[in-house]
């Protein structure tokens, strides 16, 4: 879900930017860089903070695991090889 709220302040920024002459079309030119900004985010494929923290976690349990099994192997080789 796009946050709303920062794509207006990104808006407001550009149009602070543009020559006072265009201020006359500003309306126009807000909803056509609204727009804009909306298309070229979606593009970009993100995923929410929730979602990518959530895949952070999910990772780190996993190399957590693959660390442990890594260990067990390790000992059972040792443990073959000693035999």
């Amino acid at each position: 879900m796009m946050d709303c709220s920062a794509i207006e302040r990104l808006t407001d920024k550009i149009l602070q930017a543009l020559p006072p002459s265009l201020v006359a079309l500003s309306e126009d030119i807000r909803e056509l860089i609204r727009d804009q900004v909306k298309e070229q985010l979606l593009k970009l494929d993100l995923v929410p903070r929730e979602e990518f923290d959530t895949q952070c976690a999910v990772l780190a349990r996993t190399q957590a695991k693959l660390n442990e099994l890594e260990q067990v192997l390790a000992d059972i080789e040792a443990t073959r090889n000693s035999a």
